[in-house]
């Protein structure tokens, strides 16, 4: 009897344990294949545990127009959009540091995507880019067509791409305006 308690209150503990567990702890892949399923995505990563050690892999193209897609706000593992297209994203609300991601960390990946996008945020529009607001990572053969508008640190690719941030084989197709601090690639570059 007592060695019974003993076991069902160190199952009890892991269990509790085991659900502490951030989504991507053991490295896991999640396939997306439609607009929900990317919506999903971006609600579960407000926190940066979510992602980490998480692979996202795209396994068709996805449209959001109508979605109700808001911006990923933190992604800390890998994005591999697996050589398909996000379009219809429309980033238009307020903010800065906007984009597909809003923040690329160090050591995450974003690679093979190609967005046609509308990232014309109101408000400070600082840090707007096709694919992150703010990079620290990697963002490798990916492709933004379509409009980014904002004031400051505007890029095609990325606002604002630090120290830690690589971008290579990238291309920009979108026509990109800014007040200060605008480029094809990337507005703002330390990385």
């Amino acid at each position: 009897m007592k060695n019974s308690r003993r076991l069902i209150a160190l199952l009890l503990a892991l269990a509790l344990c085991v659900g502490l567990l951030p989504a991507g702890a053991a490295g896991t892949t999640l396939r997306i294949s439609t607009p929900e399923q990317l919506v999903r995505l971006s609600q579960d990563c407000t926190l940066d545990a979510y992602s980490r050690n998480l692979t996202v892999l795209l396994t068709a193209d996805i449209h959001l127009t109508g979605a109700g897609f808001q911006p990923i706000p933190i992604f800390c593992g890998v994005f591999d959009g697996n050589g398909h297209t996000v379009s219809g994203l429309t980033v238009e609300g307020r903010g800065s540091d906007l984009g597909f991601i809003r923040y690329v960390e160090a050591g995450a990946v974003v690679k093979d995507l190609t967005l046609q996008a509308c990232v014309r945020p109101e408000g400070s529009q600082t840090g707007i880019g096709g694919v992150a607001g703010q990079n620290e990572g990697t963002i490798e053969n990916c492709t933004v067509s379509g409009l980014v508008e904002g004031g400051e640190e505007v890029g095609g690719i990325a606002g604002r791409n630090l120290e830690s941030g690589l971008i290579r084989s990238c291309s920009n197709q979108a026509a990109v305006t800014g007040s200060t601090r605008t480029g094809g690639i990337a507005g703002y570059n330390t990385g």
